[in-house]
């Protein structure tokens, strides 16, 4: 997989983007926004309820684990996967999935791993041993002890 910060969000092979939907889809009981799927191109979109207007959902919603070679593994952060589409409105939120299918054409058949779902995760590289490491990481509080949320 190529881990890419320069691409958004996440694309996948097919058939597995179509298995990783077919799985979320049987964990999640929420009604589909299939307007906004339709409006944005993402294939899963669930209004979601939400606390006084608050988006925090995330616990709603599936955790998603990408598990790579020699055991290593990285655990999205609850909001690396699914974004809101808008804001609240009638203590309810549209949150999508920010994954996208892939033609074996684009990056090969490896899949992207992209930017959105890259937040808040140290990603460390070993490049004489040719390996890859994740780790969480609070980055704002990271950069502020660095002094770099300083105008």
């Amino acid at each position: 997989m190529l881990v890419d910060s320069g691409t958004t969000y996440t694309h996948l092979p097919e058939p597995f983007y179509s298995q990783v939907l077919s799985v979320l889809q049987s964990l999640i009981s929420y009604p589909r926004a299939t307007e906004m799927e339709m409006r944005t191109g993402f294939d899963l979109c669930y209004k979601l309820p939400c606390q006084n207007n608050s988006i925090l959902t995330g616990d709603l919603l599936p955790s998603i684990t990408f598990h790579f070679l020699n055991n290593v593994s990285l655990v999205l952060s609850r909001g690396n996967h699914f974004y809101a589409m808008s804001a609240p409105t009638n203590s309810t939120v549209v949150k999508c999935l920010l994954f996208q299918s892939m033609d074996d054409g684009d990056y090969g058949p490896a899949g992207v791993l992209g930017s959105f779902q890259q937040q808040d995760v140290e990603v460390v590289y070993d490049l004489e041993k040719e390996r890859i490491g994740f780790r969480p990481m609070d980055c704002v509080s990271a950069a502020s002890f660095q002094g770099l949320n300083k105008t």
